[in-house]
């Protein structure tokens, strides 16, 4: 086998974990409620009630 063959064996192999482990790091995390400022793991806030009449 080529060098370049090789080398190109051994980032295919190092690709995978690599991005198991980025899919590892970011399950689960809401990037909207990131955006907004709220921290992860709380629950929403809830809407204010309307005023009564």
């Amino acid at each position: 086998m080529s060098g370049t063959g090789c080398a190109l064996w051994v980032l295919i192999i190092l690709a995978f974990p690599i991005l198991g482990a980025f899919v590892w790091l970011s399950w689960g995390q809401d990037p909207f409620r990131r955006r907004i400022g709220a921290p992860t793991g709380h629950p929403p806030v809830p809407a204010p009630e309307r005023p009564r009449r």
